[in-house]
C-alpha cells in the first residue's frame, strides 16, 4: 500500500543505524511501501534519520536535520 502525500514517512534510530545498515533500512521501506524512491533521507544531528517527501512534511522538532540526497541514492549500486 502506498503512502499518503504529505505523510511523514520513516524516521530511522541512531541505534538502528548503528547497530544494522541504513541502506538495508531504506530498501526494506520502500518494498513495504513506506517510502518512494524520489522521497529525501534527512539526517540529524545526532545520527537518526527520517524519510520525508519534501522539507514541508518535516515536523518543527526536524528543523537541524540535512538533507542527505533520495532514497533511491542510497539504493543504488
Amino acid at each position: 500500500m502506498p503512502k499518503e502525500k504529505n505523510e511523514m514517512s520513516k524516521y530511522i534510530s541512531a541505534w538502528t543505524i548503528h547497530t544494522g545498515s541504513l541502506r538495508s533500512e531504506i530498501a526494506s521501506a520502500l518494498e513495504q511501501g513506506e517510502v518512494a524512491a524520489s522521497d529525501i533521507v534527512w539526517r540529524g544531528p545526532s545520527g537518526d534519520a527520517i524519510i520525508a517527501a519534501s522539507p514541508a512534511d518535516l515536523d518543527e522538532e526536524y528543523t537541524e536535520y540535512t538533507d542527505s540526497g533520495m532514497v533511491s541514492e542510497y539504493l543504488d549500486d
